[in-house]
């Protein structure tokens, strides 16, 4: 376990916060919730398993905080299938959105800095909870739930396994990011 601590502004005062990193380890046919910290990462996927010709359009409300420069996400839930598939549902809300219509969720193995799979958010899922919390742009519908599918060799070294949840102005998802890097507590 990695300790971090990310400074951030909250108000008029400079805050601390500690991050732990941890592999993702999940464990066949469980469940669990977690948190995350931000990292924005302009690192290249090399591989694919899905993309789509266009992206679902958001319904974003015209008033929200311009000025809130925040990055703001969260796993919910995790949850890896006895056929491989990695089951993950949370949101990611941030400003920098605005002109990135497509969002993206990329399973990355940090051991061997290798992408594993990526999928296209196709139906956002609304989320008035994160909107009450975050006024930034589109937080209204910043939901997501996906299936990533995973190969056995991918899984099976114990190696570091992080989602990502990424905005980008490329259909391909690559150009011009804004990554979360989402990490299972």
């Amino acid at each position: 376990m990695k300790e971090h601590k990310k400074m951030y502004k909250r108000g008029k005062l400079w805050v601390a916060a500690t991050l732990f990193a941890l592999a993702l380890g999940i464990q066949i046919g469980s469940s669990t919730t977690a948190s995350a910290d931000t990292v924005t990462s302009a690192w290249q996927a090399t591989t694919q398993t899905s993309v789509a010709a266009q992206p679902a359009p958001q319904t974003v409300n015209s008033s929200y905080n311009k000025a809130d420069q925040g990055n703001y996400a969260a796993l919910d839930s995790v949850q890896l299938t006895q056929q491989g598939q990695l089951n993950v549902s949370g949101w990611h809300a941030t400003n920098a959105a605005v002109n990135r219509p497509n969002h993206w969720l990329i399973v990355y193995d940090q051991t061997a800095q290798r992408e594993l799979s990526r999928v296209q958010v196709q139906t956002p899922v609304a989320r008035p909870d994160v909107a009450r919390v975050h006024d930034v742009y589109g937080a209204a519908t910043a939901g997501f739930q996906a299936q990533l599918a995973l190969t056995p060799a991918a899984i099976a070294h114990g190696d570091a396994i992080q989602v990502v949840s990424r905005y980008t102005d490329d259909l391909a998802g690559n150009g011009n990011p804004v990554d979360y890097r989402l990490a299972r507590q």
